[in-house]
């Protein structure tokens, strides 16, 4: 089992360069490619174009720069030298494609110059190109990318390579005027869109867009929901009857491959165990799909094991478990489960710390929530739960074992074994763990993760 070293700091492995691409390339082709082919629906769409734009040449060989500038994007991934550089890279990339994705779809604009027969070895590219309608225009992503890809061969380049890697990443912004590609007004609000990414990511120091923790095992989730959002996305274009639908599935998944990819646990908004409407309204496809699982699943677990003296885990709760959570004098509930709903018992202290499901948990979050079951204990017995009660309420309680307890890895994991037979056992939840016994001497504050806490009585 390798070990993962969670440090901002800490080297790339290659498996999480190749998913940051392998996310972030077919993300970039899905949000470009179905802004491109809404615009298309358009009868006509307006044209933001000079008059002394009709005397640009056509250079056929600029499409060269032009398209590599796909190549360069890919290979960015190799420059980065660690996690939070690497993270950093990507979301700018991500709000550069976003930001310029939406301005597509509400301010949609047309390219107007027509490009001559093309002979010669250049043909072959261009009939790739043809795919590419000539609508997404303002902003040109050609320019807003090549700042963002060509920051990075600046920054780890030197000498000849550095400036020439200028002198390239510049050609490759002027190539959208010779192939016909994009009108002057799209250039320099490309390069507002880029100046923005590195604003609102910057280099160092505190991002607009939080840098939560990050896994590979998030990257490769995500990259799940993405095929199933494009796979979608397919669908909408293809079966015109049910695009409404076959289109809100797809941004539903996506919104959630996002998140993922974000590390961002509260993927939805709960109130007393209750998903909220406007989360209903944007996830709807992805929490039914989560409420039938646990509907077929539910019957098939123990609604809760008892560890050890005082802590239970299990899963989440219907209004049937009432009498069964009175029996056990529950005090607290601890909810771990953002994507289903969970009935509230009276008489209890409810706790929301949502944790991404399938994924490896901040070892900081962990450590936070030990300190709030050991303050919960006091009241009495804590209830921690997750959907099935066999993957995250199981991590939560190896990581109290670990801590309060004083447990080894092991043993904890013997211990909750020997609880609950059920429960998840795969690579991700080992590494998990080891890595928050490794972390642990270490952790010396807790998570600013907002915890909210509801007493009925």
């Amino acid at each position: 089992m390798m070990m993962f070293d969670a440090r901002p700091d800490a080297p790339l492995i290659f498996k999480e360069r190749l998913l940051w691409l392998l996310f972030l390339a077919p993300f970039f082709f899905l949000t470009y490619g179905t802004a491109n082919q809404i615009a298309s629906l358009h009868s006509s769409l307006p044209i933001i174009m000079f008059d002394w734009e009709q005397q640009i040449p056509f250079i056929a060989e600029m499409i060269v720069p032009y398209m590599s500038v796909d190549l360069l994007f890919g290979l960015s991934f190799l420059l980065v030298k660690n996690r939070d550089e690497i993270q950093r890279h990507s979301l700018r990339l991500g709000f550069t494609i976003v930001f310029s994705v939406m301005l597509f779809l509400l301010f949609p604009l047309q390219c107007s110059l027509e490009k001559p027969v093309i002979e010669g070895w250049t043909k072959a590219i261009f009939i790739g190109l043809s795919a590419d309608l000539p609508y997404n225009q303002l902003p040109s992503l050609h320019v807003s990318l090549s700042m963002v890809v060509g920051y990075m061969y600046f920054k780890h380049f030197s000498g000849f390579w550095r400036w020439f890697s200028v002198f390239w990443f510049a050609l490759i912004i002027v190539s959208t005027l010779f192939v016909y590609q994009h009108h002057f007004i799209d250039l320099p609000a490309g390069f507002i869109v880029g100046l923005l990414a590195f604003y609102i990511v910057p280099v160092s120091g505190k991002s607009w867009i939080r840098l939560n923790f990050v896994s590979p095992k998030h990257l490769h989730i995500a990259l799940y929901y993405l095929i199933s959002s494009i796979i979608f996305t397919v669908l909408a274009f293809k079966f015109s009857a049910l695009a409404l639908l076959y289109g809100w599935i797809a941004l539903s998944l996506l919104l959630v491959a996002c998140l993922y990819t974000l590390g961002h646990n509260p993927i939805v908004m709960k109130k007393n165990g209750r998903i909220q409407w406007l989360s209903w309204l944007l996830f709807w496809p992805y929490l039914v799909a989560q409420y039938l699982s646990w509907r077929i699943w539910k019957k098939k677990v123990a609604t809760l094991v008892e560890i050890t003296d005082g802590i239970w885990i299990g899963r989440s709760l219907h209004t049937d478990d009432e009498d069964l959570i009175r029996s056990k004098q529950i005090k607290t509930i601890m909810d771990l489960a953002p994507e289903v709903n969970g009935h509230l018992p009276v008489s209890v202290n409810y706790i929301y710390q949502p944790l991404l499901d399938l994924a490896i948990p901040n070892p900081a979050i962990l450590h936070h929530l030990c300190e709030i079951i050991n303050t919960a204990k006091q009241q009495g017995n804590v209830y921690i739960h997750c959907k099935f009660g066999l993957s995250r309420s199981v991590l939560v309680a190896c990581a109290w074992l670990i801590k309060s307890q004083g447990h080894s890895k092991q043993h904890a994991w013997d211990k909750i074994s020997l609880a609950q037979p059920l429960r998840v056992d795969r690579p991700y939840m080992h590494i998990a763990l080891a890595l928050f016994e490794a972390q642990l001497p270490d952790i010396t504050s807790s998570s600013t993760t907002q915890i909210e806490t509801h007493q009925t009585t």
